[in-house]
């Protein structure tokens, strides 16, 4: 993949709209967050509990975004290290591929991988041939049976329809920082076993 030209990417045009909303739903949240410490005061905090409950979670998701939008730079990287950060054994991959470097954020890749496994849980990663010689598949197999017979095309699409939709918003930021590299996502079910096909591509 080759140096970055000086037009925007979807993604940051995305992150900037979001840092701004996510600005907007902070703003009102810590108002919430103060009513609700105040309220505990005059009654049993566990009458609160579940609303700050709710608070913390919608804080969390916004954490999120804020580091959608504060992420590194893209660099070279060696694919090697994607294989790192997703927990994919590289070794059935010769060594050549392995090495080849391309333009990437390891920091969005590990956000990526982080929410991924929020979403999803553990998973047992492989590595395959790509549709040509500059590209790889990672395979994650989810540990987690389940069966399904839908062909997903994003995350997004997969939590909407299998998760719900308070995994939505997570499931689309990972879907922003695949998509702004340039490669691809499957979701599908092989063996009762929901399976990620990641289609990354280092031309």
């Amino acid at each position: 993949m080759g140096a970055r030209d000086d037009n925007e990417s979807e993604l940051e045009v995305c992150a900037r709209i979001l840092r701004a909303l996510a600005h907007r739903i902070r703003g009102d949240l810590s108002v919430v967050t103060n009513d609700l410490a105040y309220i505990a005061t005059l009654v049993d905090p566990a009458e609160v509990e579940r609303a700050r409950a709710r608070c913390g979670r919608i804080s969390a998701g916004l954490a999120h975004i804020g580091a959608l939008s504060s992420a590194g730079e893209r660099s070279l990287t060696p694919l090697a290290r994607v294989f790192q950060i997703f927990g994919v054994p590289g070794a059935a991959v010769n060594v050549k591929l392995a090495t080849t470097e391309f333009y990437a954020s390891p920091e969005l890749l590990d956000q990526a991988a982080t929410l991924l496994k929020e979403l999803v849980g553990e998973w047992d990663g492989v590595v395959q041939g790509g549709d040509d010689e500059d590209s790889v598949v990672l395979v994650l197999r989810l540990c987690q049976r389940e069966e399904f017979k839908e062909r997903y095309s994003s995350v997004s699409a997969f939590a909407g329809a299998q998760l719900g939709e308070r995994f939505v918003v997570e499931a689309g930021l990972i879907d922003l920082i695949v998509r702004d590299h340039g490669w691809q996502i499957a979701i599908v079910c092989e063996e009762e076993r929901p399976t990620i096909r990641l289609m990354v591509g280092t031309n």
